[in-house]
């Protein structure tokens, strides 16, 4: 998404406004499972996450990547990339960060249901 570093800029708060737009054009239950490059607590992520679980949030998960990541060690550096955000009509039944080391970033896993509509 946009310009070097994981924080906001006017792109990144731009790019964040427009994917809201797309996915909000059809009012479908949806998700959203992205490497977003953003830090946790941005604008840019807060605006995806209007309407919307943060589930890397809400399970406290502590990083998205692995130790492949050449920056894993350095405290200095961010370990989140990946986000994974549902509408409401998405039934979360289980949702973690596998430990399995086959990129950089981690593998997340979803188990969902889609609820009833009324």
């Amino acid at each position: 998404m946009g310009s070097r570093g994981k924080g906001d800029s006017p792109e990144r708060l731009a790019q964040s406004r427009e994917l809201c737009a797309f996915l909000d054009a059809d009012r479908l239950p949806t998700i959203l499972c992205a490497d977003l490059n953003l830090e946790p607590h941005t604008q840019s992520l807060a605006v995806l996450e209007r309407g919307r679980r943060n589930l890397i949030k809400e399970f406290n998960i502590t990083g998205t990547r692995t130790p492949l990541y050449r920056e894993y060690t350095n405290p200095a550096v961010s370990n989140f990339a990946d986000y994974t955000l549902v509408t409401p009509g998405i039934a979360v039944n289980e949702f973690r960060v596998l430990p399995d080391l086959a990129s950089d970033h981690a593998a997340m896993y979803l188990d969902f249901s889609t609820e009833e509509q009324s």
